[in-house]
């Protein structure tokens, strides 16, 4: 599901093939706006997905793509595009529409009900004092195949994790040049003083890091990309020896050769390797990579892949921790 264009969910099996269809948009039983995120119960084989506007968290089979039932998320003082289902919980991202000292960045919500249960991580003390909206594509949250689910907002310097009742912290990062108070009381000003535009680039101009994104965690290490100055950064965290390894610029990624490629966005690991994406819009410079014989020579697939339309679906690419 790419959720910046998003029209229906659509199920595929691990060879490509097209299974079914989940929902489709409309206002009945069922049926949803727009999509913004989704979460797997692997249990009971069952997916929910949250439907900003109507407020509303949608649970279907997804084996048959059935329709179960629909919760409505109280949320009346802030915003949710993202969520999470764990353990009979709904967890979302908050995001407060009138930015207060008081606000919270985590919500949990009864999954039966969609009743408020807690709130949890002050915005002022986990988020450097930022209260208002940042999105971005790839959300907040990182299931793992245990269950547990790790979340990060923009600013956090803590990767949250959340496993079973238990929410604490489990990852810091200690860096001199992160993202200060200071700098979020700027950026404040600056939207204020450009009636309601924000823009990264009062960051990009400072030696600064922020936005731990695209994450994953393994058995033994730990990965994500951050911002520095506006360019991207790259950390592997080896769990067993305790060291961490940074670089501005990745290379040999085994879906392409040499100097050719495209930054990959993973989204999901499991016991045995890590998933990423291709989004549609990436697919045109896919292909001239392509053409040019920039893709990997033992990459899987690799000659059905060349032949795929400039508006394809997203391609999902395995990569095996061996």
């Amino acid at each position: 599901m790419d959720s910046e264009i998003t029209e229906t969910v659509l199920v595929f099996d691990k060879e490509g093939r097209f299974l079914h269809r989940i929902g489709q948009i409309g206002q009945g039983p069922g049926e949803y706006i727009d999509i913004t995120d989704s979460s797997i119960d692997f249990e009971k084989k069952e997916i929910y997905l949250i439907d900003f506007p109507t407020n509303m968290v949608h649970k279907y089979d997804i084996i048959s793509g059935k329709f179960i039932n629909s919760i409505y998320i109280d949320r009346d003082d802030f915003k949710s595009y993202f969520m999470q289902y764990v353990n009979g919980k709904i967890y979302t991202s908050t995001i407060p529409y009138f930015g207060t000292d008081d606000s919270f960045l985590l919500q949990e919500f009864n999954a039966s009900t969609g009743n408020p249960k807690s709130s949890y991580l002050n915005a002022s003390a986990y988020n450097k004092g930022w209260n208002d909206f940042y999105s971005r594509s790839d959300g907040f949250f990182y299931p793992n195949e245990d269950g547990s689910i790790k979340y990060i907002q923009m600013f956090m310097d803590t990767v949250i994790s959340i496993r079973n009742d238990e929410i604490m912290p489990y990852l810091a990062i200690k860096s001199k040049n992160w993202i200060t108070e200071k700098d979020i009381q700027d950026l404040i000003e600056y939207k204020i003083a450009n009636e309601g535009t924000l823009s990264h680039e009062i960051l990009f101009g400072r030696n600064i890091s922020y936005n731990i994104n695209h994450y994953f965690d393994l058995d033994n290490i730990v990965y994500f990309q951050y911002l520095n100055s506006g360019n991207m950064e790259f950390v592997i965290y080896n769990k067993e020896n305790n060291t961490t390894r940074r670089a501005d610029f990745l290379k040999d990624d085994i879906v392409y050769n040499g100097d050719w490629f495209l930054l990959p966005s993973f989204a999901y690991a499991d016991s045995k390797g890590v998933y990423s994406y291709l989004k549609t819009e990436q697919i045109p410079r896919f292909l001239e990579i392509a053409y040019s014989d920039g893709l990997n020579a033992d990459l899987d697939k690799r000659d059905l892949l060349k032949g795929l339309p400039e508006d394809s679906n997203p391609v999902i690419f395995y990569y095996s921790n061996r």
